[in-house]
């Protein structure tokens, strides 16, 4: 922006709003397809899961979860073994996270 000759505060603040917010989406986006996105469209395999990563998908587990379903989380999670993945993704789904996902891709859209 200085290079183009703004150097407004108020302009650079507005800016960094929007930047930030931007960034935030593509994370979240990035984890939601990490898990549920087509690798043949994305061109990756996810692996969050297995990795232990702490991504959006978690933390909103972690916020939503029954002491059963946190249970369930701590068993599974971090682990190599399909089985345990494919335990973590249906926990996910039982508590509607990708849903949960769209209702944040509206919003943020609407505000960007």
């Amino acid at each position: 922006m200085y290079m183009a000759g703004i150097d407004g505060e108020k302009e650079h603040a507005n800016a960094q709003k929007i930047l930030m917010q931007m960034g935030e989406f593509f994370q979240i986006q990035d984890d939601d397809l990490d898990l549920f996105g087509d690798p043949s469209v994305t061109g990756k395999v996810g692996t969050d899961i297995q990795d232990n990563k702490c991504s959006w998908l978690v933390v909103q587990c972690l916020q939503r979860a029954t002491p059963e379903q946190r249970q369930i989380l701590q068993d599974n999670y971090g682990q190599k073994d399909t089985k345990k993945v494919a335990q973590v993704r249906a926990l996910y789904e039982e508590m509607n996270l990708p849903a949960v996902f769209s209702k944040y891709k509206e919003d943020i859209t609407a505000t960007l």
